[in-house]
């Protein structure tokens, strides 16, 4: 068979899997999309009068359907979003919100591999996109978190950034940071464009209109937005799998060391590690990103804008396994154009299915370690994108350039 022949026949085992997968889902909503879960009963809370934020009201709409240890995290100007799909009983919102992830995410393989990535591979993106990073797309679909909806809005925004449209791109982000709010950490991409005085004229625009959301969603419920602070201050506790930060791997780091010499360090003793790892990341990344602009490099907004995603993963204070999605494409991207070659790339796909190994004296670091296996490999891929750039610069800059 040629080569042709055997990538539609991996592509079809691929989506075979993926609809046995979903289909999993769909069957089982009494197991699956946990958050969703809580979107829904506290808008349908909201809309009822009651406080959204008190898991009991929750409780009191579908006893059978809530974990009690779960909570709405979003501000209340948010639950507006979810008001649609009250119109739908539980199962029938339940399938819209699940089969409407899984038709964004075809947008997003066709978005990434149209504008983002270099063309051919598409049943290595389809593969990657299956279990890259810990299965972050399945984690994000079991879950029903909105992460997917997330990155249906980010990538056009990230696309608006790549032909100039500043205020687009802007305005976008700017409406997502209303719902999670360290994408606001996003709008440091203007600092790349070439229209400076435009780039913080959205810059300045985009903080005001962050503002004004904020501020109408507090002038609008203020007990409710009292409620919402409340509720996100135990956010960054969260460590391990479900949550493979930066900050999260450094504050357990702290934790674990602590335990083995017996004693505790200053309550800012993670934060101040976190604050020198970020400043070391902003300052390589930096000065890579200067670099790369003054070399002219002919893909150079593309380049910019994948490790720009990547860069902002490492400093996310908090960074859900779910979130990881965005840097499906960033990862595709650069382990290609990092000439790593066909066998080597599979390799590296194996890798992220890694087991905990057993060997003595290994399982026990691993098992402290292996939950942030998703944090390391994001680390791998900006190492990945620092080489290449250096490397290209190297090629297409003069020598006064790189000084």
């Amino acid at each position: 068979m040629g080569k042709k022949t055997w990538s539609r026949l991996a592509a079809t085992v691929l989506l075979l899997y993926a609809g046995s997968v979903l289909a999993h889902l769909a069957w089982h909503p009494d197991l699956y999309q946990w958050d969703f879960k809580i979107y829904y009963y506290a808008a349908k809370a909201f809309a009822a009068g009651l406080n959204p934020y008190e898991t009991a009201n929750l409780l009191s709409l579908a006893p059978a359907a809530i974990n009690p240890r779960l909570g709405f995290a979003y501000q209340p100007l948010t639950l507006y979003y979810f008001f649609p799909l009250l119109g739908l009983e539980f199962s029938a919102a339940y399938q819209a919100f699940l089969w409407g992830k899984v038709a964004a995410l075809t947008g997003l393989f066709f978005l990434w591999r149209r504008w983002f990535l270099d063309p051919g591979h598409g049943v290595w993106l389809l593969l990657f996109m299956m279990v890259a990073f810990n299965n972050t797309v399945y984690a994000d679909l079991a879950a029903g978190n909105i992460s997917v909806w997330e990155q249906a809005v980010l990538w056009p925004a990230l696309l608006f950034f790549l032909r100039g449209h500043l205020g687009w791109f802007s305005l976008l982000i700017v409406l997502l940071a209303s719902i999670k709010l360290v994408p606001l950490l996003l709008l440091g991409l203007l600092f790349l464009a070439e229209d400076r005085r435009r780039a913080y004229t959205c810059l300045a625009l985009s903080g005001l209109g962050f503002a004004a959301l904020a501020a109408l969603s507090y002038l609008g419920h203020p007990s409710l937005f009292i409620h919402f602070l409340t509720q996100g201050q135990g956010m960054l506790a969260e460590r391990g799998v479900i949550n493979p930060s930066t900050l999260a791997f450094l504050t357990a780091g702290v934790t674990q060391a602590e335990k083995l010499m017996g004693f505790s360090f200053p309550g800012w003793t993670a934060f101040g590690l976190y604050a020198v790892a970020a400043a070391a990341v902003l300052t390589v990344s930096g000065w890579v990103l200067h670099l790369w602009q003054r070399a002219g490099h002919p893909d150079r907004d593309r380049v910019a804008v994948l490790f720009g995603c990547v860069v902002y993963a490492l400093l996310a204070p908090r960074l859900k396994n779910y979130s990881y999605i965005l840097l499906v494409a960033p990862a595709f991207f650069i382990l290609w154009r990092s000439h790593l070659g066909a066998t080597p790339y599979f390799l590296l796909t194996l890798m992220l299915f890694s087991p905990y190994p057993s060997l003595p004296g290994v399982e026990a670091i691993a098992a402290k370690l292996l939950p942030y296996y998703s944090l390391f490999l994001a680390y791998l891929v900006w190492g990945l994108y620092v080489r290449y750039i250096l490397q290209e610069c190297r090629l297409t800059a003069s020598p006064k350039n790189l000084l």
